[in-house]
C-alpha cells in the first residue's frame, strides 16, 4: 500500500514518508504509526482523504490513516452520516 500525497494549504509537510509506509499497513504496528500521526500538521486533510477513498465500495479499509484505525474512522464516518 502506497502512502498518499498530500499537502495542505499551508504546504505543510506530512510527518510521515513513503519510507514509513510498512508501519502504518502492518498489523500489530498501529501504535508506533498512531504516534507518527499525532502531532501531523495535516491530519485533518488525511482524515478527509482517507473517509473519501473508503467510500468506494472497491476500497477495503485498511492501515492506520490520520491517527486512526478503520473502525474509528468508519465511527466518524457513521456520525457524519447520521448528522447529515
Amino acid at each position: 500500500m502506497k502512502l498518499l500525497e498530500l499537502s495542505s494549504p499551508f504546504n505543510a509537510k506530512p510527518n510521515c514518508s513513503p519510507e514509513d509506509a510498512e508501519v502504518f499497513f502492518t498489523k500489530g504496528k498501529e501504535r508506533q504509526a498512531k504516534a507518527i500521526c499525532a502531532d501531523c500538521p495535516i491530519r485533518f486533510d488525511c482524515l478527509g482523504e482517507a473517509l473519501a477513498y473508503e467510500r468506494d465500495p472497491e476500497h477495503i479499509p485498511t492501515g492506520v490513516w490520520a491517527g486512526l484505525e478503520p473502525y474509528e474512522r468508519r465511527a466518524i464516518a457513521i456520525r457524519g452520516a447520521r448528522a447529515a
